[in-house]
């Protein structure tokens, strides 16, 4: 792995900020960074002079990119995170980071894809938004990064992906409502918005019955659907479509990912999943 990203963090630089230096697209820094691609010399020596270090510092002379990518170790595309009638299929990889598929990320926040009849690819699309005269003061310097690098990855069937960590939803949804709290959000966005206040009112909804569940220790004897029925008992009726419904796999996973022991409760008789 290069220093690149190392060093752009240590000066407080964001990818948007470093490929407007350098005269490339955001892509082809985050590429850089993830060792996707090598600069050429010219790019180098930008590079250098714009992050204020010797060029070998970010690119050592016995420096080799890894063509390995991540794998996800979890995750089928018939398994997604369902809410309501929202679908997104997510992945855990190897090194542990959740992933959500950058297509089905931004189909659930129902953004469209360009305007004007013009289409555009999905980190475009979520950079472009960003970085809208009314969005963009509520976006921090990390989330921008997530957004600008998509990470690559392969399926647990081997397919190559694009995806955001989980976590970058949330915090895009957070944004989001921040700028609609402000009265700037554009009419356009209005829908958006609506949106992520469905899907922050899910998140928070099961996040602390979760963490209570953990402290009690009764996540160990929970039915696996127990925060589906929770969100379905807190959703308004006008908002009862959307109530949220996991898949199986998910709390199995969650919960191995954890440590915890996942005993899911039927009206028959228990059972035991290691």
């Amino acid at each position: 792995m290069n220093n690149l990203r190392k060093r752009r963090e240590e000066l407080g630089l964001t990818l948007q900020e470093v490929s407007e230096k350098v005269g490339v697209h955001f892509a082809t820094v985050s590429d850089w960074e993830l060792d996707r691609i090598i600069p050429r010399p010219k790019n180098k020596n930008i590079l250098a002079a714009v992050l204020d270090c010797p060029r070998e510092s970010l690119f050592p002379d016995d420096y080799v990119p890894s063509e390995e990518l991540p794998k996800a170790i979890c995750g089928e595309p018939n398994s997604p995170l369902r809410i309501g009638n929202i679908e997104i299929q997510c992945y855990v990889l190897e090194d542990g980071r959740r992933v959500l598929v950058q297509t089905e990320m931004i189909s659930a926040l129902d953004m469209k894809y360009g305007s004007g009849g013009k289409w555009s690819s999905g980190s475009d699309r979520l950079v472009n938004f960003a970085n809208t005269k009314a969005i963009k003061p509520f976006i921090s310097n990390d989330l921008a990064d997530l957004i600008t690098s998509p990470i690559k990855f392969k399926t647990t069937r081997g397919a190559l992906a694009y995806g955001y960590e989980a976590t970058a939803l949330a915090d895009l949804c957070d944004a989001v409502l921040e700028c609609r709290k402000s009265g700037n959000l554009n009419f356009q966005q209005v829908h958006i918005a609506e949106r992520c206040e469905i899907l922050m009112r899910g998140f928070a909804r099961v996040g602390i019955i979760a963490l209570v569940d953990e402290v009690t220790g009764y996540q160990a004897i929970r039915s696996r659907n127990a925060l589906e029925e929770i969100l379905d008992q807190f959703i308004s009726k006008e908002l009862r479509k959307w109530a949220k419904t996991f898949p199986d796999e998910f709390y199995q996973e969650m919960f191995r990912l954890r440590g915890w022991q996942y005993i899911p409760l039927k009206l028959e008789k228990p059972a035991i999943v290691h």
